[in-house]
């Protein structure tokens, strides 16, 4: 008997050192969530409930991150062939939108909005004492909808943050410039959306720069918030990130609005049930139930006292109401008009090598430009006028390439 009792007091004893163990390995994974010795573990240990997953640190990221990738980039192929047709003949306009009104301003005696330090690498939800909550929506601009999604926010007075594709910002300027001058934020979201942890951080940096770049020359916005592809992030990303003069926003809201099963009742539903002070939520300005969900939930929310900010109002880094710092960025011309300025130049320079191909008896017409360097230089300046003449709001240096070298 004796025997007996001492096998179930050491069975309990190496039970409670097994729980106690597990508890603070737990906690050590709760604390190095982002970029942490055993962060890829934390997925497979952390099986918590969603919402209590939520409101400790912001969304769970169960799941292997290569099938979610995989999924995801399979969707957006099928939603891009789908929208291509929308796509070829849709227009995004020229002229400025009016900016959105300031929503609600602090109420006397407000504490202010605490700002993120360095220790908060990667910011996932922001309390602020005020009901206020991020629209942020990733992957655009897109020919279709993006302007869908001004007109409503526009109408609801409510702000938001673009996290754009810097492919797409480079292929739609126009619309890049739209938000920015609708007083929406624009950011960063790679040039072409890949997993920032597997790439080199030459690759990432690229990625990174080329589209804060487009963003930029698009509009003239200061660009400092980024969110990476998949919400993806290291401790390598985190130093580029850091060097680059970027802060990295995940989400505490997941509508999974790329998924096939999702409905705009199964978002709303989702959104409802999560929110609260300083949420993040995700979605993505490319799916019309995505924007059936924008406007149910902006009507419920405001029933119950909440208000919609920038990211960057939300983390107190700009007033609340103060637009993204921007440069003036000189109008582009229309494509029609520089398309008949190259033409019509080419014809000049064709014209004027004609009169001096004596010059040269040896060489066609054609390589004339290319072979003395004095009179390809002439050439270029020539033309260069020339266009300077039927565009002159543009400065014919815009117009310019480097003068051709002797080969």
């Amino acid at each position: 008997m004796l025997t007996f009792l001492k096998g179930v007091l050491f069975a309990g004893l190496f039970a409670l050192f097994l729980v106690a163990g597990f508890y603070g390995f737990r906690a050590y994974l709760e604390t190095h969530r982002d970029g942490g010795l055993f962060s890829t573990v934390l997925d497979v240990v952390l099986q918590t409930d969603r919402s209590a997953a939520v409101k400790a640190t912001g969304p769970k990221r169960g799941g292997n991150m290569d099938a979610i990738v995989q999924d995801y980039e399979r969707k957006k192929e099928l939603a891009k062939a789908g929208a291509s047709a929308a796509a070829t003949g849709a227009t995004t306009g020229g002229d400025a939108v009016p900016g959105v009104a300031a929503a609600g301003d602090s109420k006397p005696g407000q504490r202010p909005i605490p700002k993120p330090t360095d220790k908060d690498v990667v910011i996932r939800e922001w309390p602020t004492g005020r009901k206020w909550v991020a629209l942020t929506f990733d992957d655009g601009p897109h020919p279709e909808y993006t302007q869908k999604f001004i007109e409503l926010l526009q109408s609801k007075n409510a702000k938001a943050t673009f996290f754009l594709i810097g492919k797409q910002a480079s292929a739609f300027p126009d619309l890049v410039k739209q938000l920015a001058d609708a007083g929406f934020e624009v950011a960063n979201h790679s040039w072409s959306h890949p997993q920032l942890t597997r790439i080199s951080p030459e690759k990432a940096r690229e990625e990174l720069s080329k589209t804060s770049q487009a963003i930029a020359d698009a509009c003239g916005a200061e660009v400092t918030l980024l969110r990476p592809p998949y919400g993806s992030t290291n401790a390598k990303v985190q130093a580029l990130t850091g060097e680059l003069g970027l802060r990295i926003i995940n989400w505490s809201i997941d509508t999974n609005d790329w998924r096939s099963n999702t409905t705009a009742d199964s978002m709303t539903s989702e959104i409802l049930k999560n929110v609260r002070d300083g949420s993040i939520i995700l979605m993505h300005d490319r799916h019309e139930k995505s924007l059936k969900t924008t406007e149910r939930v902006i009507d419920k929310l405001r029933a119950e006292g909440y208000e919609f900010v920038t990211v960057s109002e939300l983390l107190g880094l700009r007033d609340h109401g103060q637009a993204q710092p921007r440069r003036d960025v000189a109008q582009a011309p229309p494509a029609e008009a520089v398309a008949r300025a190259a033409a019509t130049a080419a014809g000049q320079t064709t014209v004027w090598a004609s009169a001096h191909e004596g010059a040269l008896p040896s060489l066609p017409v054609p390589g004339l430009v290319t072979a003395a360097p004095a009179i390809a230089a002439e050439a270029v300046t020539s033309a260069s006028t020339f266009a300077g003449d039927i565009l002159p709001g543009i400065p014919a240096d815009k117009l310019t390439v480097p003068a051709p070298t002797v080969r």
